[in-house]
């Protein structure tokens, strides 16, 4: 008599494994420009940090002068060491006046930060401020 018994195969067939790697990758290729966005936003956080630093510092300036500054000079006594951060951003004051200043930050170049830069404009009247941030890319 024969035996109508088949052996069972063990393993996946060529169309499921094809199946998963195109599931990997449409993953992939949503994960990934999801991710980099988010490394960028967190680039820039850090310059909004240094920004926030550098405004203390001006304020501080402002109480004593009377007046803003456009010279990071002036302000080494109030920014103290910004180690890490002088590595990773240029600082560019300008406009500096009774009522304000603006303030640049931007990436120096052969590092992670390289293209990003965060800028605020500074006044007196909270109402009047901007803050904008972009990248060269």
């Amino acid at each position: 008599m024969i035996s109508n018994t088949k052996k069972r195969q063990k393993g996946f067939t060529l169309i499921e494994l094809m199946v998963v790697i195109i599931i990997i990758g449409v993953l992939a290729s949503v994960a990934i420009p999801l991710y980099l966005g988010y490394t960028e936003d967190s680039r820039k956080a850090d310059g909004k940090t240094l920004l926030g630093t550098i405004i203390t510092a001006e304020k501080t300036y402002y109480i004593k002068n009377a007046t803003f500054t456009d010279s990071q000079a002036d302000l080494e006594s109030f920014l103290g060491d910004l180690g890490e951060a002088e590595q990773k951003w240029d600082i560019n004051l300008s406009g500096a006046s009774d009522n304000g200043f603006t303030v640049r930050v931007e990436g120096k170049s052969g590092t992670d930060f390289e293209g990003l830069w965060v800028e605020v404009s500074y006044t007196k009247d909270p109402a009047s401020q901007s803050w904008t941030d972009g990248s060269g890319t």
